[in-house]
């Protein structure tokens, strides 16, 4: 006998990295004892590239459970470079997992979308300790997810019946990093007069300093004023010259393009004081 179903909820994994906006490297997964239960309450799981669809064959089975009873989702990356390109606060990959739940869903009206954190996106309300949920693990070995979703029955219910589906959504956003570019190639040296721009509002870098990097060789150092976002795909370019805004000379582009940082290039810089990540790009 075939079943009726309906779509009652829709779970999207967004990034503020990629162009489209949508987290596609997230990977979903759940215990046995969630498996057992979506299957006695009717409830099918639907995986999409950036999330999953839920949709239910009987309303009455959701509605007289406990409302303390959930649904656990667990979710990993398969990017390894994640971590580089999320912003993730104090999050440690080896003793923090990160939780949200139905139960703390703030709704947005305008986009008719519930938030699954408190913040615009993803931050240290939503990091836990390991041990806070690894010790209700009853089936031996655990293996420690990114992240865990708890969708309480009762809640799932009466946000579908609400909206008429319950779109949640949980946005995590990209890490802005101090941008030094190293102009390693001595062609660069034949000019002494080197500025980074971004057209649209002028200087946009330090520099350039000189420092000696490896085997003697010298390097025109340039380091951006502030903190910028790592993106997948951004519209904004920056350009190297000779002579910018100067007397000295014809004005002379060099590079009309630079290249942005990628996510593999990430690193801490032990001799400054703040807590700022860098990205090094090498011409």
């Amino acid at each position: 006998m075939s079943q009726n179903f309906t779509h009652i909820a829709t779970v999207n994994f967004k990034h503020a990295y990629f162009r489209d906006g949508f987290f596609t490297s997230v990977n979903i997964s759940m215990d046995a004892d969630s498996r057992a239960l979506m299957k006695d309450l009717g409830i099918l799981l639907k995986p999409f590239s950036g999330g999953f669809h839920l949709l239910a064959s009987n309303r009455d089975k959701l509605a007289s459970e406990n409302p303390e009873v959930s649904i656990k989702i667990h979710f990993d990356c398969s990017d390894s470079y994640y971590i580089n390109y999320t912003n993730l606060g104090h999050y440690e990959p080896a003793n923090d997992i990160l939780y949200f739940s139905n139960l703390d869903a703030q709704f947005n009206s305008d986009e008719a979308v519930f938030l699954l954190h408190t913040d615009t996106y993803v931050g240290e309300n939503d990091i836990i300790n390991v041990s806070e949920v690894a010790e209700h693990n009853s089936n031996g070995v655990w293996k420690k997810p990114l992240g865990i979703l708890e969708l309480f029955v009762h809640t799932l219910l009466n946000n579908y019946e609400a909206n008429g589906k319950a779109n949640y959504i949980i946005n995590f956003n990209t890490r802005h990093t101090i941008w030094k570019y190293f102009l390693v190639d001595p062609i660069y040296q034949k000019f002494d007069n080197l500025s980074t721009i971004q057209r649209e509002t002028g200087v946009a870098f330090n520099g350039p300093k000189y420092v000696t990097i490896q085997q003697g060789h010298k390097a025109a150092v340039f380091e951006s004023k502030n903190e910028m976002p790592l993106l997948e795909y951004s519209e904004v370019s920056y350009s190297l010259v000779n002579n910018y805004n100067s007397a000295l000379g014809s004005e002379v582009i060099i590079l009309k393009t630079l290249p942005h940082p990628s996510p593999e290039q990430l690193y801490r810089d032990e001799n400054t004081p703040n807590d700022a990540f860098y990205s090094y790009i090498y011409i």
